[in-house]
């Protein structure tokens, strides 16, 4: 009888393991899953893992009533049951819940915690549950129940550390988050059979198969839909699907680049010359800077621009940082991106490579975006310091913004121009595209050492159309400059977020 109760704790100790692993694959992947559509900005963060820890509180005091209530290992098999279904059930039904909550819920952060608690509250519960439960079913005698339960919840906390480095740094970028969920629950239905082999062989072989099942699934949709020009994959920096489809304005066939919420790059596939008129925007610097001959370009995405750039000056080099080395990739594969060495990748953080010297550069150009949020770091007043520092006395910033320029929502305009103000003695701001000014759309900032030029009897009528595009009215909002102690800019953008869904622009 004692080998077998020391072969029955070891069991246990596994189980805590894993299932504390499973806690934080659970909230990793959880946010590749809402990243489609709720973005990745800090109020989704929060409401995630606000809403897990909720869940894992109130399934610690179940856990505990119900162990007391029934001290059985069959109620741990259930639980694990449940976990496990309900995390095939995150598989299946992701898209439909977040596509409702996306389509009656436009305020990011009431939807983010919406979809929070109807996706991993229940699984985030069931886990809660299992730690208490195996401390009830390990119970010897009172002296020792401090070093049970200390012993399992440590267990626990090392499998989640484990869950954390483990789908962060590999099992999301290789598996993918609908097929790791599903593994996940494959995982979590095995523990069943830890606890009596011979009594829950078929439940955990039911289970399983369910579970292959739905690997099946998900393999033959991503093969059908990658036959019809749709390709979904997740980097190890953002959830990505690539499209095929018609463009609205032209006809003509394009390939599209989605990450988080939003379309951040396209390409004809018939040509070079950028899908949206904001690209074309950054050929401003013809006219800002005639004599550009080096560039640096933060944020790649599909790389459309530097094909651009490269075309408009041919003698000139250009350097694109991109967080995510994937995406050169993918730009290769389908958006016809060749890199030279006029068209230099890096794959950094563009604080960190701003933050070293080099030689200066003639045009700084940043694209840097995840749903409408640009990384708060790029838009500090010690940013632009930085930008200003490794710029030409010739040289401009042209920065893309997706912003009202009316009403109560531009506060992320206001202080990004207010921060740009503080470091530049001229900024000036250029509706891409004549929309009403209380719509979120794209503008350019531009920021110089000097005055912008005025047009010449030989600009071309493109440069003339967008110098025309100039707005002239001051921002209403009134905010401080942004730094690196004060940055509120996921508040802002949620603003932004919640007015694009009330009125699409």
């Amino acid at each position: 009888m004692r080998p077998f109760r020391f072969f029955a704790l070891s069991r246990f100790d596994l189980i805590a393991f894993i299932s504390g692993a499973a806690v934080m694959v659970l909230e990793l992947v959880g946010s590749r899953l809402l990243a489609p559509y709720v973005g990745t900005s800090l109020p989704v963060w929060t409401a995630l893992i606000g809403m897990i820890l909720a869940s894992l509180s109130v399934g610690y005091a179940i856990g505990g009533r119900a162990a007391d209530a029934h001290p059985e290992p069959s109620g741990l098999a259930w639980i694990l049951g449940f976990a496990s279904i309900t995390l095939l059930g995150i598989a299946a039904f992701t898209d439909v819940v977040l596509a409702w909550i996306l389509n009656f819920i436009p305020d990011l952060r009431a939807a983010a915690v919406i979809a929070s608690a109807l996706l991993f509250s229940v699984p985030s519960i069931l886990f809660g549950m299992i730690t208490p439960y195996m401390v009830r079913l390990k119970f010897e005698a009172p002296e020792k129940v401090g070093k049970t339960t200390g012993n399992l919840y440590a267990l626990s906390t090392v499998g989640s550390i484990a869950g954390t480095f483990a789908s962060g740094f590999f099992l999301i970028p290789y598996f993918g988050s609908r097929t790791l969920i599903i593994i996940l629950g494959f995982c979590v239905a095995c523990l069943i059979s830890l606890i009596d082999p011979r009594r829950y062989w078929k439940i955990t072989a039911g289970l399983c198969s369910l579970a292959v099942l739905a690997y099946l699934a998900v393999t033959a949709f991503s093969a059908i839909a990658a036959g019809a020009g749709f390709v979904e994959l997740d980097t190890g920096y953002n959830h990505v699907r690539i499209i095929k489809m018609e463009d609205a304005a032209t006809g003509r066939p394009i390939t599209v680049l989605q990450m988080g919420t939003e379309t951040h790059s396209a390409s004809f596939e018939d040509s070079d010359e950028p899908v949206f008129p904001y690209i074309r925007f950054y050929r401003l610097i013809r006219h800002l800077n005639p004599e550009t001959q080096r560039a640096l370009m933060i944020g790649g995405g599909a790389f459309t621009y530097p094909r651009d750039y490269a075309a408009m000056f041919p003698e000139a080099t250009m350097d694109i940082v991109e967080i995510d080395p994937a995406l050169p990739k993918l730009a290769e594969q389908y958006f016809r991106f060749s890199p030279s060495p006029r068209l230099r990748t890096i794959a950094e953080d563009g604080r960190t490579f701003v933050n070293r010297d080099h030689e200066p550069y003639d045009a700084i150009f940043i694209d840097a975006f995840s749903s409408y949020n640009i990384p708060f770091h790029l838009t500090t007043r010690e940013a632009v310091e930085r930008f200003s520092h490794l710029l030409a006395p010739e040289g401009a910033v042209l920065m893309n913004i997706i912003s009202p320029l009316e009403g109560p929502e531009t506060r992320l305009l206001s202080a990004i121009h207010a921060t740009y103000r503080a470091v530049f003695p001229y900024v000036y701001l250029f509706q891409v595209e004549p929309h009403s000014p209380r719509s979120p759309q794209n503008l350019m900032l531009v920021a110089m050492g000097k005055e912008i030029p005025p047009a010449r009897l030989d600009t071309s009528l493109e440069i003339s159309d967008m110098l025309a595009l100039l707005y002239k009215r001051d921002l209403e909002s009134e905010v401080p400059p942004l730094t690196d102690d004060f940055a509120p800019v996921e508040q802002y953008a949620a603003e932004i977020t919640s007015l694009r869904r009330r009125s699409p622009f």
